[in-house]
C-alpha cells in the first residue's frame, strides 16, 4: 500500500490487497466506490492481461485472482466484499457493483448481488443495464457481437444506510455513561439499537397472548422431555446448551403459527455461539429467544449471567420482540439434570450494565504501512 501525493484529491492511497482486506482504508472515509469482480470462471484474467503484466515486469501466475465454480462460493465471496465496502463507505455515500453475462446470460449476478447485500447495511437503489454492440477490437479477438464475450454490463448501485435518529441517540446514551463511569441502569432497548440498529418491540399481554400461550406450551413439552430424558452435563450451564434444539423442535411441533429456527447473522451465516439463541416467527412477526437456565437457590444472585457482544455479523436482523426463557434444573444424580419449573421473560426492561474496553489485535497493530524502520 502508497500513499500518492499531488492527485486531485488531497492523497490517493494506492492498495494490492484483496478487495475483503482492506483494513489501510478508515473506517466511513470513502464517499464512492466503483468496483467490478471477477465473473465466476468465465474469464481468464492471467491470460487476457499477458501484454499489460509484460510490460509492467510483472508475472500474472504469481497474481492471486478470486475465480469461483460456483454461484454459492461467489455470492459468498461478494458478501465478504460488501462486508468490508460497507465499513469504508461513508453513510449516505454509494457502491456501484459491476457484473456482466456469465453462461450466455442464464445466470443473472446482479440477482446474487442484491441478495448478498440483503443483510447489510446497504440499500439496493437499483441496477443500470449497459447494451453494447462490439465494434472495436473484439472480433480480432474471435469474438462475435452476440454470440461471445459481454454483450451488456450490469451495474448494481448501492446506498450505505445512515444511521436512524433514534440509533444516534441510544448510541449518545450510552457513551455518555461510560463516560461518568457509571455503567449501570442503561435500558436493554438501547443497547440494541446502538448496536444491532434494530428495535425492540415490547411484548403485549394482550394482543401478544396467544404467542405467550404457545411458547407456554411449548416450555412444558420440553420440561416434559426432560423428565424422561435427562440431560447428563457436568456443568449447569452446558445445560442450556443442549436444550436450545429441545425448545426449537417443540415450537416446530406445534399446531399453529409458530415456527422456529437458528437465526443467520446479517452475512447469512449460522453461528452457535452468541446472542440470541432461537428467532420464532408468529406469521411475519419475529421474536428472538435467549435460553437459559438457573438452580433455584441462584435466582437472587447478582453475578452476571447475561452477555451481550457487539459483533460486525449480528444476529440480531429485525425488529423484534426479545424474550428469555429460564429452565430451573435439578441435578438428580451422577450428572443427570431435569427441569422443574421455567420462567418466560420480556427482555424489554431489562436493566443492563456495561463492561467498556479499548482493545486491537496484531494484524491492526502491526501494519507494515504504519512501520517506522
Amino acid at each position: 500500500m502508497k500513499q500518492c501525493q499531488n492527485f486531485a484529491c488531497d492523497t490517493a492511497i494506492l492498495g494490492s490487497a484483496s478487495s475483503d482486506q482492506t483494513d489501510y482504508i478508515n473506517d466511513a472515509s470513502v464517499d464512492l466506490v466503483v468496483t467490478s469482480p471477477p465473473f465466476l470462471d468465465v474469464v481468464q484474467y492471467a491470460e487476457d492481461n499477458w501484454v499489460r503484466c509484460w510490460f509492467t515486469g510483472i508475472d500474472a501466475k504469481t497474481v492471486p485472482i478470486s475465480m469461483h465454480k460456483t454461484v454459492k462460493k461467489w455470492t459468498d465471496f461478494t458478501t465478504q466484499t460488501l462486508k468490508e465496502l460497507s465499513r469504508v463507505v461513508k453513510p449516505g455515500g454509494h457502491i456501484a457493483y459491476e457484473v456482466g453475462e456469465v453462461r450466455n446470460g442464464k445466470i443473472l449476478l446482479e440477482q446474487y448481488v442484491a441478495k448478498a447485500a440483503r443483510n447489510l447495511p446497504l440499500e439496493v437503489l437499483g441496477i443500470m443495464v449497459n447494451e453494447q454492440n462490439f465494434t472495436k477490437t473484439a472480433n480480432c479477438w474471435g469474438v462475435k457481437n452476440n454470440s461471445k464475450g459481454t454483450n451488456s454490463n450490469h451495474i448494481v448501485v448501492m446506498k450505505r444506510r445512515q444511521m436512524t435518529k433514534h440509533t444516534a441517540q441510544s448510541l449518545e446514551t450510552i457513551v455518555k455513561v461510560i463516560r461518568q463511569h457509571d455503567t449501570h441502569g442503561i435500558s436493554y432497548p438501547a443497547v440494541i439499537e446502538a448496536f444491532a440498529g434494530q428495535k425492540v418491540i415490547e411484548v403485549n399481554k394482550t394482543t401478544d397472548r396467544l404467542l405467550i400461550k404457545s411458547l407456554q406450551s411449548a416450555m412444558n413439552d420440553c420440561e416434559n422431555f426432560i423428565a424422561n430424558n435427562s440431560i447428563q452435563s457436568s456443568r449447569i450451564n452446558e445445560v442450556g446448551n443442549k436444550m436450545e434444539q429441545l425448545v426449537i423442535d417443540a415450537i416446530n411441533k406445534m399446531n399453529g403459527s409458530l415456527s422456529a429456527e437458528k437465526p443467520k447473522t446479517r452475512s447469512g451465516r449460522i453461528k452457535s455461539t452468541g446472542y440470541p439463541d432461537v428467532l420464532i416467527w408468529d406469521g411475519k412477526k419475529p421474536t428472538y429467544l435467549e435460553i437459559k437456565t438457573y438452580n433455584k437457590n441462584s435466582l437472587d444472585s447478582t453475578l452476571r449471567s447475561f452477555y451481550l457482544s457487539p459483533s460486525t455479523d449480528f444476529k440480531i436482523v429485525h425488529d423484534a420482540r426479545h424474550m428469555l426463557v429460564g429452565f430451573e434444573i435439578e441435578e438428580t444424580t451422577n450428572n443427570l439434570h431435569v427441569a422443574n419449573s421455567h420462567k418466560l421473560i420480556d427482555l424489554f426492561k431489562l436493566p443492563c450494565a456495561v463492561q467498556f474496553e479499548i482493545n486491537s489485535n496484531n494484524k491492526l497493530m502491526y501494519r507494515e504501512c504504519e512501520n517506522l524502520v
